[in-house]
């Protein structure tokens, strides 16, 4: 008697094992392409906080410029605000001190560009001595940071110093991070009553 049961040919099978491993492949195309494009939005996404950050950081710093000038370790006078060819230096109110400490609540700020990124400095006293060091903290990824001034009369500077009276009306900066275009940000300098006395628990 003959069996109705009938096997795969081997081309049935060669044919079987070739859709299958196409199969396979393409699905497997699929899932390193789909991880691709989360990494590569997990990546964005953590480029645009960064800069983001920095924007924050600045905004922070410059929206509370007040006009106290402070005296370096040099015993010299510095201007409230001081712009030149590599730094902005000036001082900012609303430094929070959650532990009650003695001292001002005022603070000494310089941003400068650097190879390893855009660098903040502070200084924990305003008016400093020989042994007083600033605390850095660097923003990577700034490939850019120009910084303007402009005078009373409207007109933008590139430079600020002693011999300028009192505070500029407003500060152009021109950054650039990750690589991305430059993009360029106006902030109006707001007046302060100046009160420099140690301040506890004050919030900024």
């Amino acid at each position: 008697m003959k069996s109705n049961q009938a096997g795969f040919t081997l081309i049935e099978l060669l044919v079987t094992l070739a859709i299958t491993g196409f199969i396979g492949l393409v699905a497997s195309q699929l899932i390193t392409t789909s991880f691709k494009a989360q990494l590569s939005v997990k990546e964005e996404a953590q480029r645009l906080e960064k800069g983001a950050r920095v924007w924050l950081r600045l905004e922070s710093d410059l929206s509370q410029i007040v006009d106290r000038p402070i005296i370096d370790a040099l015993e010299s006078q510095e201007a409230a605000l001081m712009l030149d060819g590599e730094a902005l230096t000036f001082t900012r109110a609303g430094w929070a001190n959650p532990l009650n400490e003695e001292r001002s609540q005022f603070q000494r700020v310089s941003y400068r560009l650097a190879d390893s990124g855009l660098i903040r400095r502070f200084w924990r006293v305003l008016d400093r001595s020989s042994d007083s060091e600033p605390i850095e903290q660097t923003f990577l990824d700034v490939s850019v940071f120009e910084v303007e001034v402009m005078n009373a009369k409207g007109v933008w500077l590139a430079a600020w110093s002693d011999e300028d009276e009192g505070l500029p009306v407003a500060i152009k900066v021109t950054m650039a991070i990750n690589d991305k275009a430059e993009f360029t940000r106006i902030f109006e300098v707001a007046s302060y009553s100046i009160d420099d006395t140690p301040v506890a628990g004050q919030g900024g």
